[in-house]
């Protein structure tokens, strides 16, 4: 349940905000009340006085809300007739003021509503033809006799009257800017004439029918035109007769701007409502300017009460604040301890990723690296798989050149043995021919002696000479034969030590990717054992990062809810702080003035206006407001 004290008013009365006020010991014995008391005593205070017979009868007489209110005007063609809208389809004028002769001014447009044109242009004597139709007097026409109307020049003469026709119908709400005739409701259109003669005598006609005046605004009213109030016809002058109106009328027989549109908008007929409503009022504050200050002098001492009542929760309420402020220091110590160690996680954290992002660069490299291994590794398995497959091949061409080879070193041994014989036959037939030739020699001398014999001798020789040339023949025969085999036996050898170089630079080949293949293999073992050890240790930095996220927030939590608590506590010291400044401090203007009259340097003040005389009340009252 709420207490009053809760609900006093929150001043502070020119008290600082961290001041903690004492409670005087005489006073609290003096006003030994408890909560519940002080509220049951002030509720009783106030149901005595709300049965103030005066108040009571005031309020009971509610006559003035029964008051009847004036309808508001309406227009009748807005409340009859909302399907149609009256125009003016053409103006006759006949000698009206400076048209001499009759003049029409049709066809007039639907949406027709003002006339605008140069000086001199006759604007003028349109809005003059309407309002001396619609019967206004010449003064309003600017004219002082309605004689003056008729047209009089030296041209034409002066005529004996003048008339002017206006022509009503009623057209289709529907109707747009190409409206035409033939939207003009059947049965609707009239005309209103006047006529003024020399005597200025005035004639009216509905339909060339002679009617009065009355039947004229009859029919204009029931139409819709507000014959009363001259609404429907604002002529050039009026504009600024309205601009220049005084914003109230002062002296109540001239309008102002107020009057002017109160008159339009209709809330003329409420002044007489207001009026009383007004009265009723001021004489309700009266009242209640008398009930509250018979209520505050009853209230006074309970209000005494619950400073004192006040200032002892104040002084446990400081007690609490002080309290809490230590609990709030204390959690802020610890809040900026977790900010710290929470900072210097966040950078290590930061550190970590950086390092995680590097070796994630790293890693990207060496895979990328051990993929270009793998794709090496694959096309040497490939190359040393091709050439394990052509080994048997090149054994096989080895074996086969090496045959060749064989065969052709037999087949030179051969074709030197049968070359080296052809030789020795030679060379015994040059021995021979040496002893031949010796014993030709030998012959010679006895040529003459010898000559049947050497003609007997000469077939022989030839023989021999034959035999020698086919030796010779023989030989040259055999030496591009021996040419050709010498270059096979060269061409063989080259190919076999081509293919043996081969050979062993594809082992060395291999043997080197085998070496690579294993140093590669060796690198990523270690990096992958790098990379798990980073996971893991970022994955524990992670955790010990959440860790203190956590405590965080778990700090943030508590220092939230001390916050709360201490807001209340504060918000109650500063109720319970206020309530007694209101008490010790009500009114310190009041106080000075009652000061200034007791002390004489201003004379006239007797006291309180609820107690007028009686001083040593006041006395009393004031001392204990001092205290």
């Amino acid at each position: 349940m709420p207490s009053v004290a809760d609900n006093l008013p929150n001043g502070n009365a020119g008290v600082e905000e961290d001041e903690v006020v004492e409670p005087d010991e005489s006073s609290k014995e003096n006003c030994d009340l408890t909560r519940d008391a002080i509220e049951a005593q002030v509720s009783v205070g106030i149901e005595q006085q709300c049965s103030d017979e005066r108040y009571e009868a005031v309020v009971a007489n509610d006559d003035f809300l029964r008051c009847e209110l004036p309808p508001p005007y309406q227009s009748n063609q807005l409340a009859s007739s909302s399907q149609s809208r009256l125009v003016i389809t053409k103006i006759v004028s006949e000698n009206f003021k400076s048209y001499g002769g009759k003049r029409v001014l049709a066809p007039i447009h639907p949406n027709f509503s003002c006339v605008v044109g140069p000086n001199g242009s006759g604007k003028s004597n349109v809005i003059d033809s309407l309002l001396f139709v619609f019967g206004y007097r010449a003064q309003k026409i600017r004219s002082k006799k309605l004689n003056v109307l008729i047209h009089n020049s030296s041209e034409q003469g002066k005529f004996k009257f003048c008339t002017v026709e206006v022509h009503f119908a009623k057209i289709g709400e529907t109707c747009s800017q190409n409206c035409s005739e033939n939207t003009i409701i059947e049965g609707s259109e009239f005309c209103i004439s006047r006529t003024v003669n020399e005597d200025s005598t005035s004639v009216y006609f509905i339909n060339n029918r002679r009617v009065h005046y009355s039947d004229v605004v009859t029919l204009l009213r029931t139409m819709g035109v507000d014959i009363d109030h001259n609404r429907f016809l604002i002529q050039q002058g009026e504009v600024e007769a309205i601009a220049m109106m005084k914003p109230v009328s002062s002296d109540g027989h001239e309008p102002g701007l107020l009057e002017y549109l109160e008159d339009i908008i209709g809330s003329s007929r409420l002044k007489g409502i207001v009026a009383s409503l007004q009265n009723k009022v001021e004489e309700l504050f009266d009242v209640k300017a008398e009930r509250v200050s018979s209520l505050a002098a009853k209230l006074k001492r309970t209000v005494i009460c619950l400073s004192h009542f006040a200032t002892g929760e104040l002084a446990n309420k400081s007690e609490e604040i002080l309290t809490v402020k230590d609990q709030l220091n204390d959690l802020n110590d610890n809040i900026k301890k977790n900010k710290e160690s929470l900072k210097s996680y966040a950078t290590e954290y930061e550190a970590l990723k950086k390092q995680k992002s590097k070796l994630t660069a790293e890693e990207q490299k060496i895979k990328s690296k051990l993929k270009e291994g793998e794709d090496r590794k694959e096309k040497i398995s490939k190359e040393i798989a091709n050439f394990q497959s052509r080994i048997p091949e090149l054994r096989n061409l080895i074996a086969s050149e090496e045959k060749k080879i064989e065969s052709l070193k037999q087949e030179r041994e051969e074709e030197i043995a049968k070359q080296e014989q052809p030789r020795i036959n030679v060379e015994s037939v040059k021995a021979e021919a040496d002893k031949l030739t010796a014993q030709l020699d030998a012959a010679t001398k006895a040529l003459a002696v010898e000559t049947a014999h050497v003609v007997q001798e000469s077939p022989f020789l030839q023989g021999i000479q034959k035999d020698l040339d086919a030796v010779e023949h023989q030989v040259n025969r055999g030496k591009p034969k021996e040419n050709l085999i010498l270059s096979k036996i060269n061409a063989a050898k080259n190919k076999l030590s081509e293919l043996t170089f081969h050979r062993g630079r594809a082992s060395s080949d291999i043997e080197n990717k085998k070496e690579i293949l294993e140093s590669i293999k060796q690198e990523i073992e270690v990096e992958q054992k790098n990379l798990a050890a980073l996971d893991n240790q970022v994955k524990e930095k992670g955790q010990a990062l959440q860790q203190i996220r956590n405590d965080y927030e778990i700090a943030q939590k508590r220092e939230c809810e001390a916050d709360a608590e201490y807001r209340k506590v504060e918000s109650k010291f500063l109720e319970a702080k206020h309530a007694y400044q209101d008490v010790k401090y009500p009114n310190q203007t009041l106080n000075a003035l009652l000061e200034e009259g007791r002390s004489g340097r201003i004379a006239g003040i007797v006291g309180r206006l609820y107690s007028p005389g009686e001083k040593a009340l006041d006395e009393v009252l004031i001392r204990e407001m001092e205290q």
